[in-house]
């Protein structure tokens, strides 16, 4: 807990001394503000003992790959297919179309884990990994 409230803390901080300080566009502002808090809080989700992030771990691993390689490809999927703009969203649009990657995100990691199949496999070589209980 108190990692996740240091890396609160110190975004906080980096994202109110980079709009302060830096004549970087946004985009690039909180790029480099999001990067070493994203490191942070999943080596705090690593770190979590609770037996329900134990029990999910491989979901939880598969749909933080699917998310951090897929994301920008739902969202340019998303813009083609419902003609929008980055530059034009309302509210409710980009409330929608952030919604919209994050359920893409879950689809894809479902479809993965159920062709995965229910025993464990290594992610890389689709060899059978171990059941490990603690």
């Amino acid at each position: 807990m108190r990692i996740l409230a240091a890396t609160l803390f110190l975004t906080a901080a980096e994202i109110l001394l980079l709009y302060r300080l830096s004549e970087w566009t946004t985009d690039y502002k909180l790029t480099f503000s999001v990067l070493p808090n994203t490191l942070l809080l999943f080596y705090g989700l690593l770190r979590i003992r609770s037996e329900t992030v134990r029990t999910y771990h491989r979901v939880i691993g598969i749909f933080s790959a699917v998310t951090f390689f897929g994301h920008i490809l739902f969202m340019k999927i998303n813009l083609r297919l419902l003609g929008w703009n980055t530059l034009s969203l309302t509210v409710v649009q980009d409330f929608v179309y952030l919604l919209l990657t994050l359920a893409e995100c879950a689809a894809a990691t479902l479809l993965i884990v159920s062709l995965r199949g229910k025993e464990g496999r290594s992610f890389s070589s689709g060899r059978r990994m171990p059941h490990h209980r603690d």
